[in-house]
């Protein structure tokens, strides 16, 4: 209870239900990064819409989370770490962007 979660790409049913988990659990402030065109629908779950970029979200928000879902993995895992408080957790629950790379191989993009 009382803690600060930020879920990446929100607007999707994975995001939209961990939104909602997450109000379950007792989290005091929700974030959520998505275009801006469903910011309207993540106030409406409940949580602080941030934009979809890194550069734009991560400032707000930088070293402020105890817990991260991140469905996006943009840059390797390096911008929820960012966001994480000292003894956050990051949990990392989809990999779109990854996946949406043009020099994926079987497994998909190496993670460095």
């Amino acid at each position: 209870e009382g803690k600060h979660v930020l879920i990446t790409g929100g607007s999707g049913p994975t995001g939209q239900a961990m939104i909602q988990l997450a109000h379950l659990a007792g989290a005091s402030k929700v974030y959520s990064t998505a275009l801006e065109k469903y910011h309207g629908m993540l106030r409406h779950l409940g949580a602080v819409p941030l934009p979809l970029t890194t550069k734009d979200w991560l400032p707000e928000v930088e070293g402020e989370m105890d817990f991260v879902a991140d469905s996006l993995c943009q840059d390797d895992f390096a911008s929820p770490h960012a966001a994480l408080k000292k003894g956050g957790h990051l949990v990392v629950m989809g990999v779109s962007a990854i996946n949406n790379t043009e020099s994926r191989g079987m497994f998909g993009q190496p993670v460095s």
